[in-house]
């Protein structure tokens, strides 16, 4: 259940400050409060809110009819792009829920969009036959040019199949470096794009998500699949920065984390929160999170909830 208005504009004023407000975009489950990005052929929807007014708006309906994920905001926080996994499709669609348009076939990146030097705005795509298939390649598709579509990378990593069709792919603002997993989903690593070249970090884990402001650090949950309860930020040649637990003051014990987005402004992250396992039903609650004192906000009341996989874009006011 979604908090009231008023309660969320006051908690983001606590989180970010009187002057910066919050655009967030998240997914809800529309049937037996199963896993977000797990249920291909259970129709649920998109929501959003602007912390400026606290007001939850449905972007994408369920009675559209379809399964929707990987959705990320474009670099300026206009619009969002995501993924219609029975279509098998990719659309963008502004803010404020007009203008939706399909910009390509297959299936979009796990990471955010984003923006190069010159003004350009992009999403990654994957070619997959289906939404559990391993993908071929990795492409950029220019979000208001998709017939501007360039490989970035080969993929020839192996894919569990319960975890979709897209590698974990998240670019640099200049589009020079990539992490993402190599060879397999959670052998992480950064590649430099113009030359291929993949180093690779010591420890595995699993969602990593470039910085994006100019540094490459890279922010991923660290360690295998059940012990979602650290992050750990590396630098572009796997210099450990940070590691650190999100017990208690994140997470609960019985709590793990996955979705994690680091936001511009790198103090800020979004993940999705869940209990007793990472295969349970439901359970994601979507959260936003400050790093620096672990502070986060909730976007709703309820600690289970069929919600989750979450995008913030933060903006001065």
């Amino acid at each position: 259940m979604a908090k009231k208005p008023e309660q969320l504009i006051s908690e983001f004023k606590s989180l970010l400050g009187a002057h910066t407000c919050a655009r967030v975009v998240w997914q809800v489950e529309g049937a037996d409060g199963r896993k977000p990005n797990f249920d291909r052929g259970v129709p649920n929807s998109l929501k959003v809110l602007d912390s400026a007014d606290g007001i939850v708006r449905e972007l994408v309906p369920k009675t559209d009819g379809s399964h929707f994920s990987a959705a990320s905001f474009t670099w300026d926080g206009k619009r969002i792009t995501f993924t219609d996994n029975d279509q098998r499709k990719i659309y963008v669609i502004d803010f404020d829920g007009k203008n939706k348009r399909c910009i390509a076939e297959g299936f979009d990146g796990d990471g955010h969009c984003f923006a190069t030097p010159d003004g350009k705005q992009w999403v990654f795509a994957s070619e997959a036959k289906d939404a559990l298939d391993a993908p071929s390649s990795l492409y950029q598709i220019n979000i208001d040019n998709p017939s501007e579509k360039i490989e970035i990378v080969k993929v020839t990593w192996a894919r569990p199949e319960w975890a979709g069709s897209t590698c974990w792919a998240s670019m640099s603002p200049d589009g020079k470096y990539m992490a993402g997993g190599f060879p397999n989903y959670n052998d992480l690593g950064i590649m430099e794009v113009a030359s291929k070249s993949i180093t690779k970090f010591a420890i595995n884990g699993c969602w990593p998500t470039i910085a994006r402001d100019g540094s490459y650090d890279v922010l991923y949950t660290n360690g295998d699949i059940e012990a979602h309860q650290q992050i750990r930020i590396v630098d572009k040649h796997d210099k450990e920065l940070l590691r650190t637990s999100l017990v208690p003051k994140v997470l609960d014990p019985d709590c793990f984390h996955e979705s994690l987005r680091w936001m511009p402004q790198r103090d800020y992250l979004t993940m999705s929160v869940y209990k007793e396992g990472f295969f349970a039903k439901g359970l994601p609650q979507p959260r936003i999170v400050r790093l620096s004192d672990m502070n986060y906000v909730a976007i709703n009341d309820s600690p289970i909830s069929a919600e989750g996989n979450t995008d913030v874009f933060l903006y001065d006011v």
